[in-house]
């Protein structure tokens, strides 16, 4: 309890500083958990703070239209296409990866980053989980938001989440909160590997007294970086037979379709990647956000609804906290006469 108040009061101190500062301050003074997330400026580019080096410095992610010249430059000189991301290479003062396409990060000088925009302080210290149980009381996470925003999984973190869940077929949970439903999914079935996927997980963790079970660091509603993990873990022997969505963010206004999870790309790359046979499990509140999520999964085509009871064995399991008061659970099959050849990563 002491250590979660400590957190607790360390997240309001950064806020507090944070929401001190002013568009032109220095990150000089922040610490570095007070300067993840935030939007700066250096040197005239505008990146985002991913984290930090043992040296003091900041990690920053720049995009790509900032660097097409630079670019040139290289694969005309050195003959290198940018492709070899475990080579970093100087560029300006610091030291530059490539962490996904469009994308670059660099190592800067605290002193060298200056904020380019003030983030409302609900951004920077997250409401406890007893100020979001209702729209109202406390603000939703926007994943769209620009420090909501990751890089892909470093070959480090994946490495280590692969070697916890070991070769088997794979579920995924897609933004697993918490993750207890994956918890609770690895307890009831250990012959599969669960894997739960948010943009706050911090990877790679394991799920206590849980075998073949952990958590990565992936926004998934960035299709690109989800399409290219799916495709890393299949080539490490992790063939993705399952999906679930538990108790998704209901975002019921028109303006903000672009933040519902469950949409027709993600259904269509889901589509694309399961075999035939595989399931989709989705979790709803009861009432027109299950019926809406009913609708547009079977308009897609290629998928049939599962009928309770009909089909045994009733996979994937719903467990306790994907069957809570209200809620509605819905199984979907990839159709086999319907389902398309799996798309096979390429070496």
């Amino acid at each position: 309890a002491d250590a979660k108040q400590l957190e607790v009061k360390a997240q309001l101190d950064r806020a507090r500083r944070v929401g001190a500062m002013r568009v032109g301050d220095s990150m000089a003074n922040l610490s570095l958990a007070a300067c993840v997330g935030l939007l700066v400026e250096v040197e005239g580019r505008l990146g985002i703070v991913l984290g930090g080096n043992t040296d003091n410095s900041l990690l920053v992610q720049f995009g790509e239209e900032d660097d097409k010249e630079e670019d040139r430059e290289e694969k005309g000189e050195g003959g290198n296409d940018g492709d070899e991301a475990g080579e970093p290479a100087e560029v300006g003062g610091g030291e530059r990866n490539s962490v996904s396409s469009g994308s670059v990060l660099v190592s800067v000088a605290r002193s060298e980053a200056v904020l380019a925009r003030t983030f409302l302080k609900a951004w920077i210290a997250p409401p406890s989980a007893e100020a979001t149980a209702h729209p109202r009381k406390g603000a939703r996470p926007n994943p769209l938001a620009l420090h909501n925003l990751r890089g892909d999984v470093s070959n480090t973190a994946l490495d280590a989440c692969c070697s916890m869940l070991g070769v088997c077929r794979l579920h995924v949970d897609l933004s697993c909160g918490d993750g207890r439903y994956v918890a609770q999914a690895a307890a009831a079935d250990p012959s599969r590997s669960w894997l739960g996927l948010d943009a706050h997980a911090s990877p790679p963790l394991a799920a206590e007294g849980a075998a073949r079970c952990a958590y990565l660091c992936c926004n998934c509603h960035q299709l690109g970086i989800l399409e290219r993990l799916l495709d890393r873990l299949a080539l490490r022997g992790l063939s993705l037979c399952s999906v679930s969505v538990v108790l998704p963010q209901t975002w019921l206004k028109a303006r903000h379709a672009a933040r519902r999870l469950l949409s027709p790309p993600l259904l269509a790359l889901l589509r694309a990647r399961l075999p035939a046979g595989g399931r989709l499990l989705v979790a709803c509140t009861e009432g027109a956000p299950a019926d809406s999520a009913e609708a547009l999964v079977l308009q897609q085509g290629s998928w049939r609804l599962l009928v309770p009871g009909a089909v045994e064995p009733c996979f994937p399991p719903a467990c306790a906290s994907a069957m809570g008061s209200g809620v509605r659970v819905l199984r979907f099959e990839v159709a086999a006469e319907l389902a398309p050849a799996p798309v096979m990563a390429s070496q």
